[in-house]
């Protein structure tokens, strides 16, 4: 047993409000925060090595060498961005998205304007087909 963890009996069973989600977020918790801390320095290392095998290509005359590793490590980063951002979306980050969303839903202020002229009698309804 280690020192932080708490001291239960094994027989009690995991607390009412552990759920299976919480249980994988706690075990992937490490993974992670790994993720986010290397993030920048993945695309620093990315950025810096790609532009010197390019200068190398360039000075060596060689036709597209420095191509090959640009193509494996491109999904690499891709990828590492999208874990990157899948652990940092939190409930603020979901809120001003939805409220940017709805400001810049120029349809959606239209279709509430027809609406409520057609509520008004203003625009007759559409013919029948």
């Amino acid at each position: 047993m280690r020192g932080d963890e708490p001291m239960t009996s094994p027989a009690a069973g995991p607390p009412e409000s552990a759920s299976p989600a919480s249980s994988w977020r706690a075990r992937l918790a490490p993974v992670y925060r790994w993720l986010v801390r290397y993030f920048l320095w993945h695309v620093w290392f990315f950025v810096s090595a790609n532009l010197i095998l390019n200068g190398l290509n360039f000075l060596t005359g060689r036709p597209w060498w420095a191509f090959w590793p640009l193509l494996v490590t491109s999904p690499l980063l891709a990828a590492h961005y999208l874990f990157y951002k899948t652990a940092t979306v939190d409930e603020r980050w979901a809120d001003a998205r939805t409220e940017e969303l709805n400001l810049k839903s120029y349809d959606r202020g239209h279709i509430e304007d027809i609406k409520s002229r057609f509520e008004k009698g203003e625009v007759p309804p559409p013919p029948p087909r």
